[in-house]
């Protein structure tokens, strides 16, 4: 036996405020897709990020093999050389982070499955920050590290240590009051 359906004729109200619902979910579906699809725009600083490791690193295994030369020559010091080995390291850790933080970006607003090792996991851009802190930390330390063995007026470098010490202190701090308070 067919059903027999019987429509009985809406209100014109009604049908209004029906086709005014659709046409507001449809903007919304529409404005919601379109906020999606925004977060691409973090490729670019990922793709800066990556540029930027690459190029500090071939940049720094240039340089490395440079003063590696001139040390074989005799025409660089064991002190120089001493400092400019620490200041590469520390250009190559600069360029790992660049790296990781391409990648972190990449995870936290493109791809979050990037197969990546556990302790690599980056979770939230407070992650990234924490990364980048100590990071800084580690820079202003083995600057002041070379100019300890450069030999700098006592004075000066006295200043520059306490300076230096500051900056690490207040890192820290946000480090720990401010980043890791996010968390919680």
């Amino acid at each position: 036996m067919a059903k027999i359906e019987i429509h009985e004729p809406e209100c014109e109200d009604c049908a209004a405020a029906k086709a005014e619902a659709r046409k507001e979910r449809r903007y919304a579906a529409r404005a919601h897709r379109i906020a999606g699809q925004t977060r691409f725009i973090t490729a670019i600083p990922c793709v800066g990020l990556f540029i930027a490791a690459i190029a500090l690193t071939i940049s720094t295994l240039i340089s490395t093999i440079q003063v590696t030369i001139e040390v074989a020559q005799g025409h660089v010091g064991m002190q120089d050389m001493l400092v400019d080995y620490i200041e590469y390291a520390d250009f190559f850790l600069l360029a790992v982070v660049l790296y990781i933080m391409s990648i972190g970006l990449y995870s936290l607003f493109i791809d979050h499955d990037i197969d990546m090792p556990a302790w690599l996991k980056i979770d939230t851009l407070d992650d990234l920050k924490e990364l980048l802190v100590g990071v800084i930390g580690v820079v202003m330390a083995v600057y002041f590290l070379g100019r300890l063995i450069h030999g700098t007026e006592p004075l000066d470098l006295l200043f520059m240590g306490l300076s230096t010490a500051a900056v690490i202190v207040a890192l820290a701090y946000f480090v720990k009051h401010v980043i890791s308070s996010h968390g919680e």
